[in-house]
């Protein structure tokens, strides 16, 4: 699975889309993504993510499956890290942070490739790999 996902990785570069640094384990899956700002948040915890860190661009809401720390490459949006959670949020959902309410309704909800990686050993990576869903497409 880890080979699988190089392999398309290095497809990826030959379009021009960034590509994983070497030692990093990697996924290249379609997952549903959607938008949130601080509005929906309660005090006092307006303004921070489920693992301490204060919203800001590039902060990602991910299933318990996908842990904290993850890196991802969002087509259409760019570079992430999940380092929140959400309730309604699964391991085949992402959400991301916008500094605006109206520019997460603007976003909405989306079906998009989705790369995620970790910098860790291929056989932990594949024992991450195994929790994410793959869509059946």
């Amino acid at each position: 699975m880890c080979q699988i996902a190089l392999t398309i990785l290095i497809l990826l570069s030959n379009l021009g889309i960034p590509v994983i640094p070497i030692g990093y384990c990697s996924l290249l899956t379609v997952m549903n993504v959607s938008a949130y700002d601080d509005s929906s948040g309660e005090y006092p915890y307006i303004g921070l993510t489920a693992s301490g860190e204060k919203t800001h661009h590039g902060i990602v809401a991910a299933g318990p499956g996908i842990p904290f720390g993850t890196e991802v490459f969002i087509l259409g949006y760019g570079k992430g890290i999940v380092l929140d959670r959400g309730s309604a949020i699964t391991d085949s959902h992402m959400d991301i942070w916008m500094s605006s309410n109206d520019l997460a309704w603007q976003w909405g909800r989306r079906i998009l490739p989705v790369i995620l990686q970790w910098e860790v050993d291929d056989t932990l990576c594949c024992k991450r790999v195994s929790r994410v869903p793959i869509p059946p497409w």
